[in-house]
Protein backbone atom coordinates (compact mmCIF):
# COMPACT_ATOMS: atom_id res chain seq x y z
CA UNK A 1 0.00 0.00 0.00
CA UNK A 2 1.11 3.59 -0.91
CA UNK A 3 1.97 5.73 2.22
CA UNK A 4 0.75 9.62 2.45
CA UNK A 5 3.74 10.73 1.95
CA UNK A 6 4.22 8.58 -1.10
CA UNK A 7 0.75 10.34 -2.41
CA UNK A 8 1.94 13.95 -1.75
CA UNK A 9 5.18 12.69 -3.26
CA UNK A 10 3.36 12.06 -6.61
CA UNK A 11 1.44 14.71 -6.81
CA UNK A 12 3.69 17.07 -6.30
CA UNK A 13 5.30 15.80 -9.94
CA UNK A 14 4.40 16.13 -13.36
CA UNK A 15 2.90 13.85 -15.22
CA UNK A 16 6.23 12.97 -16.96
CA UNK A 17 8.24 12.62 -13.69
CA UNK A 18 5.89 10.81 -12.18
CA UNK A 19 5.77 8.28 -15.00
CA UNK A 20 9.44 7.65 -15.76
CA UNK A 21 10.20 7.82 -12.07
CA UNK A 22 7.47 5.04 -11.15
CA UNK A 23 8.70 3.25 -14.44
CA UNK A 24 10.78 0.63 -11.96
CA UNK A 25 9.04 1.05 -8.73
CA UNK A 26 5.03 1.05 -8.98
CA UNK A 27 5.12 0.18 -12.82
CA UNK A 28 7.05 -2.46 -12.07
CA UNK A 29 4.64 -3.82 -9.62
CA UNK A 30 1.69 -2.90 -12.14
CA UNK A 31 3.38 -5.41 -14.68
CA UNK A 32 3.96 -8.11 -12.22
CA UNK A 33 1.46 -8.42 -10.71
CA UNK A 34 -1.53 -7.49 -12.86
CA UNK A 35 -0.15 -7.74 -16.38
CA UNK A 36 1.86 -11.31 -15.82
CA UNK A 37 0.00 -12.10 -12.33
CA UNK A 38 -3.42 -12.26 -13.46
CA UNK A 39 -5.44 -14.39 -15.81
CA UNK A 40 -6.48 -13.08 -19.64
CA UNK A 41 -10.01 -11.88 -18.32
CA UNK A 42 -8.56 -9.81 -15.70
CA UNK A 43 -5.78 -8.27 -18.29
CA UNK A 44 -8.42 -7.57 -20.37
CA UNK A 45 -10.62 -5.95 -18.50
CA UNK A 46 -7.59 -3.43 -17.14
CA UNK A 47 -5.54 -3.15 -19.85
CA UNK A 48 -7.99 -4.27 -23.29
CA UNK A 49 -7.49 -5.46 -26.42
CA UNK A 50 -4.95 -3.65 -27.27
CA UNK A 51 -2.08 -3.87 -25.17
CA UNK A 52 0.14 -6.68 -26.39
CA UNK A 53 3.24 -5.20 -24.94
CA UNK A 54 3.73 -4.88 -20.30
CA UNK A 55 5.72 -1.46 -20.51
CA UNK A 56 2.82 0.45 -22.77
CA UNK A 57 0.09 -0.86 -20.36
CA UNK A 58 1.71 -0.20 -17.35
CA UNK A 59 2.45 3.21 -18.76
CA UNK A 60 -0.86 3.99 -19.61
CA UNK A 61 -2.30 2.67 -15.90
CA UNK A 62 0.36 4.87 -14.53
CA UNK A 63 -0.79 7.92 -16.51
CA UNK A 64 -4.44 7.20 -15.09
CA UNK A 65 -3.20 6.81 -12.09
CA UNK A 66 -1.73 9.96 -11.83
CA UNK A 67 -4.68 11.59 -13.29
CA UNK A 68 -6.93 9.90 -10.69
CA UNK A 69 -4.55 11.35 -7.87
CA UNK A 70 -4.51 14.94 -9.31
CA UNK A 71 -7.93 15.08 -9.27
CA UNK A 72 -8.49 13.87 -5.68
CA UNK A 73 -6.11 15.96 -4.25
CA UNK A 74 -7.52 16.39 -0.89
CA UNK A 75 -7.94 12.59 -0.71
CA UNK A 76 -6.67 9.53 0.62
CA UNK A 77 -6.16 7.13 -2.06
CA UNK A 78 -4.47 3.75 -2.17
CA UNK A 79 -3.50 1.11 -4.91
CA UNK A 80 -6.20 -1.97 -4.31
CA UNK A 81 -4.28 -5.67 -3.68
CA UNK A 82 -6.61 -7.37 -5.34
CA UNK A 83 -7.01 -6.45 -9.55
CA UNK A 84 -10.66 -8.03 -9.65
CA UNK A 85 -11.92 -5.51 -7.21
CA UNK A 86 -11.10 -2.82 -9.90
CA UNK A 87 -13.68 -1.78 -12.27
Amino acid sequence: MLTSEDLTLFRSQTREEFVITQHFGLGQWVRNTWFFGSDEETRRRLFGDDYLHADAASGELLEKYYNHLISTKNETTRVQDNPKEIR
